[in-house]
């Protein structure tokens, strides 16, 4: 079985970690977040470099991890609305500000960062639909995704290479 990672910020081979991750399923039946950081603890693990073990950085790496859980899980409802809760924030990346998040209503109102939610959406589908690409019960659902993105083509000059690749797919 070969291990590969889906992005490449890790330090350390995938081989390696996915071999010792599936020794720890051997050895315990399911996998929890919390075996994997004790496995680690030692310096010897080969997990180790996968985890920030300064205590104090790790703090505020996770405080950080936080904000971000309440960005994303933060809805809003719309007066004269139906009542439905909206996503309130979005991830988008600027050219003056750089990478953050703005409001829904912000973002769909300017063309540059309106492109990059429909490219994460795009891609968001995309990943969903590859994942599970084997279900026959969703063949329907697959194919309403594949017009959607054929439709959604019209993308500014300058968007952001995330939004052309999520286009180009």
């Amino acid at each position: 079985m070969e291990f590969r990672w889906k992005a490449s910020n890790f330090k350390i081979s995938a081989q390696i970690v996915g071999d010792r991750i599936i020794a720890l399923e051997q050895q315990h039946g399911v996998l929890h977040p919390r075996l994997l950081v004790e496995d680690a603890e030692p310096l010897s693990s080969p997990l180790h470099p996968l985890f920030e073990w300064d205590d104090t950085t790790a703090a505020s790496a996770y405080r950080v991890q936080q904000a971000r859980s309440v960005l994303q899980a933060i809805r809003v409802v719309y007066e004269g609305g139906h009542g439905e809760e909206q996503i309130a924030f979005v991830h988008v990346r600027t050219e003056a500000e750089g990478p953050g998040y703005v409001s829904m209503i912000r973002a769909m109102s300017d063309q540059q960062m309106r492109a990059q939610v429909l490219a994460d959406c795009l891609g968001l589908l995309t990943g969903i639909q590859e994942r599970y690409k084997e279900l026959g019960e969703f063949q329907l659902v697959w194919r309403a995704i594949r017009r959607a993105m054929a439709r959604i083509k019209v993308f500014p000059a300058k968007a952001t290479a995330k939004a052309k690749q999520a286009a180009a797919r």
